[in-house]
């Protein structure tokens, strides 16, 4: 067996040193209250879920997470409460949508869907088809029918899609 030269060297390196040896991890102040383990229930960890829903409204990975920590109904029940406080938040008018739908009132997604319309910004497209979605989940094909015919006459780049759309209604 060969020893290399250089071992007695790296040992006594390592006692007298106080840089070398085993690294250790900053702890975090006693009041910060996070762990390593967390449960899906804790109402920081459901508060960032719903910081982050808020800034990316169709996020469905962030919507399934928060349903499975506190239930559909109170989900929904608190971003339609959070919407209701600030009625021109379109992202929130988005998630107040999409938790009218989740509890069954599809004309109430619709309309709200509808009044946001206007300040839709990049999520104008996905709001208008969650919007035909509402409708035609609301029994009222003509109000989907009429409105994929206005845009069609308004964004040529999806006309044949929004037609077709509507006569397959």
């Amino acid at each position: 067996v060969r020893q290399w030269p250089w071992t007695p060297v790296l040992a006594l390196g390592a006692l007298t040193c106080p840089s070398v040896g085993p690294a250790v991890a900053p702890s975090a102040p006693p009041a910060d209250g996070w762990g390593l383990e967390r449960r899906e229930t804790d109402p920081e960890l459901v508060e960032q879920r719903l910081a982050k829903l808020h800034k990316r409204p169709f996020d469905r990975p962030q919507w399934r997470a928060l349903e499975k920590a506190v239930g559909k109904r109170t989900l929904a029940r608190r971003l339609i409460a959070r919407a209701e406080r600030s009625p021109e938040d379109v992202a929130l008018g988005i998630l107040a949508a999409r938790a009218h739908l989740a509890l069954d009132e599809p004309a109430k997604a619709a309309a709200i869907l509808e009044f946001h319309a206007q300040r839709a910004g990049h999520h104008e497209a996905r709001m208008f088809d969650l919007r035909i979605d509402a409708l035609v989940a609301a029994d009222t094909p003509d109000g989907a029918i009429a409105a994929l015919r206005g845009r069609a006459t308004t964004h040529p780049d999806t006309r044949s899609r929004g037609l077709q759309r509507a006569y397959e209604l």
